[in-house]
């Protein structure tokens, strides 16, 4: 602020607003009061809601500033998700099952507002078959929208969702039900208005290509009239993907008999079939075959793996939703290899499902395959693939068995693995994920293994064990970092001889939270005049520890505090100094220049007193231990008295 002649002020106490105009002129206005600072000048703070040149003046005292004012540009802030829509391409076509060319588009609901183009803009859809696709989407820098390509691979009732940045956006998810081409007038049916809409879908059931194409001729009625083997005959000279569709109108117990004809002479052909139904019309035909001929059931599955052992993943994961049983007989049966295969080709959604019906045996067996075939990338992907989807089957059932299996799975084929071998693959892994690996094993094991990585990764994952182990029921003890624990008391730096000196640790783990309980296996090393000796450790139960030694040797001396962990021995070293104590008569000494047998009564002589307390230890006056007198030596066998 300055005075009517330019001189700047030095006080407050005038009323100031500021006045911003946004790009609307009187349409957008923005009046907020001004900070009084008390030395002349004036603050504000203010939220701009649109981009573009906005004025600012100023009233002081009600009166505009004779100064005018200035104006500036505000850049567009970073889009939020709620600020955006998620719409189909309205000149793609009608939505409809296997629509080969689909657009999805994301932009922002308020035309003012852009997009930057470094936003994460993704696309989540759920299928009928529970199977869900994270798409990520292309931005379009001319339209400042975000866009997706879509091909509809599934007919039922789909649930979308849109995320920007991790958010989702408003009114997701949105429910789509998408028909076959010419089931109605429209070719799709929405529960949205037809604008709204959608994402994308990965094709886990298109059909396969290759041998005859025919329509199948037949109604269901007329195929479930058939005997089971001349009806099998018959969809056996379809297209998988046809005869599949037959197989979904069909009782089930119809559908299980043809497929077990099928069997008994083309059980390539019943597989592909069975790969080509919807994962939940699959899972029912499997667990009829199995409640009617387990050994047939195992058949099947296996020649399902061999045909495409994504889809087989998907077919057990719906099995599993269906009949966890029957799944666990079903894998158990299988040579764990061919099981193995179908799991390493499922999504993580589809193996959280298979893994509830996993064994310990062939948990490890999978580990095993993880460890030793392929490269380790390869094995560290598959680990983490299990894991992820361990944890997803852990947060919907409640449950953390599948983990624990996995873990134990872990820890049993890592018995089999070199050293080396075993570095490289926890190399290539992050820390948090190990961390769950390892809760399989012991603590002997856990050091051993974390004694193979380097010290920060070790440390990394050691936190990460410290905070998931009691969720576990794995007591690995106090998480102690020394170098992070704090010691305090006299005791650390000077003691006095013949008395108890004490200094206390209270413990830290290595990101500097206080631990709270005890057990750490903490002890101290004193070394003094090429004697060692411990002090006495108390442990206080509460992450605090009291420390006691007792010193008779005066000088400074080095004590050597150490924690014995997961990572090593840590150790923190102290050199206090010993004390004598008061000063003991009978200790102490009289030192004279000459021999005493030299000397003559009569004569004068000079003696040293050296003051000593009760270990021999030189007892300091001042800056000296001793004091020096000149006396005059009495008669042979006289007696001589005097002060000191």
């Amino acid at each position: 602020a300055a005075d009517a002649y330019g001189n700047p002020c030095s006080t407050g106490g005038e009323q100031v607003e500021v006045v911003l105009e946004g790009p609307d002129d009187e349409n957008n206005m923005v009046t907020v009061e001004a900070v009084d600072n008390e030395d002349g000048t004036y603050g504000a703070a203010f939220e701009l809601n649109q981009p573009g040149t906005w004025g600012v003046s100023l009233l002081v005292n009600n009166l505009p500033c004779g100064r005018g004012g200035l104006s500036f540009y505000a850049q567009p802030g970073v889009i939020k998700a709620e600020e955006c829509v998620i719409q189909r391409d309205d000149s793609a076509g009608p939505l409809s099952f296997q629509f080969a060319d689909d657009v999805i588009l994301v932009g922002a609901l308020d035309e003012n507002r852009t997009f930057s183009g470094q936003e994460l803009v993704l696309l989540q859809v759920r299928a009928p078959s529970r199977s869900t696709q994270n798409s990520p989407m292309q931005y379009d820098q001319a339209t400042s929208t975000w866009f997706a390509d879509v091909k509809w691979i599934e007919k039922g009732t789909h649930q979308v969702s849109a995320f920007v940045n991790g958010v989702p956006v408003t009114d997701s998810p949105l429910t789509i039900k998408v028909r076959r081409e010419g089931d109605d007038g429209t070719g799709h049916e929405s529960d949205t208005d037809d604008d709204l809409v959608v994402g994308v879908m990965r094709a886990t059931r298109t059909p396969k290509k290759g041998g005859p194409k025919s329509e199948l001729g037949l109604s269901p009625a007329q195929l479930e009239g058939m005997h089971p083997s001349d009806a099998a005959d018959h969809l056996r000279h379809l297209d998988s993907a046809d005869a599949a569709d037959a197989l979904a109108a069909l009782s089930p117990d119809a559908a299980r008999d043809i497929i077990m004809s099928m069997m008994d002479s083309h059980v390539e052909k019943a597989a592909s079939v069975l790969n080509n139904s919807l994962p939940d019309k699959a899972a029912e035909i499997l667990s009829n075959v199995f409640q009617k001929d387990p050994r047939k059931a195992t058949q099947l599955m296996e020649a399902c793996i061999h045909d495409d052992p994504e889809r087989a993943a998907s077919s057990a994961a719906a099995l599993a939703q269906r009949d966890r049983k029957i799944l666990q007989e079903l894998l158990k049966s299988l040579d764990p290899k061919v099981a193995t295969k179908m799991l390493k080709s499922a999504s993580v959604e589809d193996l959280s499902w298979i893994m509830t019906g996993v064994d310990d045996d062939l948990m490890m067996s999978m580990c095993e395959d993880a460890m030793h075939d392929g490269s380790p990338s390869d094995g560290a992907a598959f680990l983490k693939n299990m894991l992820e989807a361990a944890r997803k089957a852990a947060v919907r059932d409640l449950d953390d068995q599948v983990i624990k299996k996995l873990a134990r799975g872990f820890a049993n084929a890592a018995q089999n693995l070199s050293d080396e071998d075993l570095t490289t693959l926890l190399e290539l892994m992050e820390p948090e994920d190990v961390a769950y690996l390892l809760i399989g094993m012991d603590a002997e094991h856990i050091q051993h293994v974390l004694s193979l990585l380097d010290a920060q990764t070790a440390a990394e994952i050691l936190d990460h064990l410290s905070d998931i182990s009691p969720q576990f029921g794995l007591d690995l003890g106090p998480m102690v970092s020394l170098p992070q624990s704090v010691l305090l008391g006299d005791g650390l730096h000077t003691c006095t001889a013949g008395q108890p000196a004490t200094f206390f640790v209270e413990t830290y783990n290595s990101r500097g939270e206080p631990v709270t309980r005890g057990g750490a296996l903490l002890y101290v090393l004193i070394s003094a005049g090429g004697q060692e000796s411990y002090a006495h450790v108390e442990d206080l139960q509460s992450g605090k520890y009291k420390v006691t030694y007792e010193l008779t040797l005066a000088g400074v001396h080095s004590m050597s505090v150490k924690m014995q962990g997961f990572l090593g021995t840590e150790e923190v070293t102290y050199m206090p100094e010993c004390l004598p104590c008061s000063v003991d008569l009978s200790k102490t000494m009289v030192e004279a220049d000459q021999f005493l047998g030299n000397w003559i009564a009569g004569d004068w002589a000079e003696a040293k007193v050296v003051r000593c307390d009760r270990f021999g230890n030189k007892v300091l006056m001042g800056s000296n231990a001793s004091s020096t007198g000149v006396f005059q030596l009495p008669d042979v066998g006289a007696t001589a008295t005097g002060p000191g």
